[in-house]
């Protein structure tokens, strides 16, 4: 997949009705980077940040663009991609465990503050 840097980009008239799933099989079968692997963003001509088109689903139309635009296709770091999961999955189980504690501690609080004493 890191050959396709080395490849002429592809110009072509898509039009706007186009599902960013159905671009992204164009690319697979221009640069032989599989689907799962890719994301694509767009930018047009003077735009310093290309804006991701992240859902499949929609449409290039959707995501406004437009005609001249320039679609880049990027591959997924499947490592970094595992890192980043990883760190998400820990940091859910820390939150739940602090919201465990938290709980805990107010259950006893009530508990002593409604306690009769004899």
């Amino acid at each position: 997949a890191a050959s396709s840097c080395g490849l002429e980009p592809l110009r072509r008239r898509l039009p706007g009705s186009l599902a960013v799933g159905r671009v992204k099989i164009m690319c697979a079968r221009a640069f032989g980077l599989d689907v799962d692997l890719q994301t694509l963003h767009y930018r047009v001509d003077g735009d310093p940040f290309p804006t991701e088109l992240d859902d499949d689903g929609n449409t290039l139309s959707y995501y406004g663009v437009s005609d001249g635009a320039e679609i880049l296709m990027n591959e997924v770091d499947v490592e970094a991609r595992k890192r980043d999961e990883e760190r998400e999955k820990a940091m859910q189980e820390q939150r739940i465990e602090e919201q465990e504690r938290t709980a805990t501690a107010l259950q006893a609080a009530q508990t002593k503050g409604f306690e009769v004493k004899a």
